[in-house]
């Protein structure tokens, strides 16, 4: 079944890849979605903690994580602009290592209890 899991979710990460000026990138919106994030500000939290560790190595953020606007379509048909970023597939493993650690740090903190 893992297995199974691992091949969905690796396709369905791939499917949304996109390609913005020759770079290949995921939207982070579209991440939040395929790892299970319903709210955007819990997923920039991680983003954030991702950010720190670019910047822990003298990596610049702002040449890892392009802030850009998206319009959505609201359910009433209006139009709204949002905010996203585009992340390459570097900044993307940036992102999950910091999930992993996360989700490592929880299941500790439930075993000591």
């Amino acid at each position: 079944m893992k297995k199974e899991l691992i091949q969905q979710l690796y396709s369905a990460f791939e499917q949304a890849a996109l390609e913005v000026d020759g770079v290949e990138c995921w939207s982070a919106r579209e991440l939040q979605k395929l790892l299970g994030y319903s709210l955007w500000q819990n997923f920039t939290k991680v983003i954030d903690k991702a950010k720190v560790a670019c910047e822990n190595v003298n990596q610049s953020t702002f040449d890892h994580f392009i802030g850009v606007n998206k319009k959505v379509e609201l359910g009433s048909g209006a139009m709204r602009e949002i905010e996203d970023l585009m992340l390459t597939r570097e900044d993307v493993i940036k992102v999950e290592r910091r999930l992993a650690s996360e989700e490592k740090k929880a299941i500790e903190n439930k075993k000591k209890k």
